[in-house]
C-alpha cells in the first residue's frame, strides 16, 4: 500500500543526504548550512581541554585516567550520533548533532547556526531546573530521570553554576560518565551561551 507521507519523508531524506554528500550542507545525520559553527570549531578542542583541566586539575594518574575515559566516552557518542567525516572536519558540528538527537530535532530540516541555537535554547527554557547542590545522591536521582533532555539541562546548569562560582563540581563527572549523550548536549549548550564567546 502506497503511503504518500512516508514517500515524502524518504524523498526529503534522500535530497538532504545528497546535499551533504556534495558538500552543499555539512553534518552526518542532520543538515547544517556551510560555515555553521566555524568559529566554535576553532576553539572547540581548547575549550574541552580547559573544562577537563578545571574539573580534574591534578597531574596524578587518577585525574589523567578520568580525563581519558571522558574523552573516549565523548568520542564514542560523537561517532555514533554523527559520522567520522564530520568529526574530522568540524567536531563542533558533530557535537551539535548529538544535541539535536538528544533534544529530538527533526533531521528533515536544514539548520543555520542561529536557527539551531535559538531552537536549542527555546527547548532548554521549557525544561525543569534543579539546584545541583540540593541533590544528595546524584546516581539515585538520575535513575528516576529517563528524558535525556532533562539530563542535558542538568549538566548545562552544573557548568553554568560552576563558572559563576569559579569552582569545580565532582557531580559533573558523575553526570558525564552516566549519561554521555546528555553530557555532550549540555556541554554544547554551555559553549553556545553568549557569555562563552570569550571563553579561553
Amino acid at each position: 500500500m502506497f503511503d504518500a507521507d512516508y514517500a515524502r519523508v524518504n524523498i526529503r531524506r534522500g535530497y538532504l543526504d545528497a546535499k551533504r554528500a556534495f558538500g552543499d550542507h555539512i553534518g552526518g545525520i542532520y543538515s547544517f548550512e556551510k560555515g555553521s559553527f566555524s568559529e566554535l570549531h576553532q576553539k572547540f578542542q581548547r575549550v574541552i581541554q580547559s573544562l577537563l583541566q578545571q574539573y580534574f586539575p591534578g597531574k596524578g594518574m587518577g585525574d589523567e585516567a578520568v580525563r581519558k575515559r571522558l574523552i573516549r566516552l565523548a568520542l564514542r557518542v560523537l561517532l555514533t550520533k554523527s559520522d567520522k567525516k564530520t568529526m574530522e572536519h568540524n567536531p563542533a558540528v558533530a557535537c551539535a548533532e548529538v544535541a539535536a538527537s538528544v533534544f529530538r530535532f527533526s533531521p528533515l530540516d536544514v539548520y543555520t547556526e542561529k536557527s539551531f541555537t535559538d531552537k536549542l535554547f527555546a527547548e532548554l527554557s521549557l525544561l525543569p531546573s534543579w539546584d545541583i547542590e540540593k541533590i544528595g545522591d546524584l546516581s539515585a536521582f538520575l535513575q528516576n530521570i529517563t528524558d535525556e533532555r532533562i539530563l542535558a539541562k542538568l549538566f548545562y546548569s552544573v557548568l553554568c553554576q560552576d563558572q559563576v562560582s569559579n569552582r569545580r563540581n565532582s557531580k559533573a563527572s558523575v553526570l558525564a560518565a552516566l549519561a554521555p549523550d546528555a553530557f555532550l548536549a549540555g556541554f554544547f549548550c554551555f559553549l553556545l551561551r553568549p557569555e562563552q564567546k570569550n571563553f579561553q
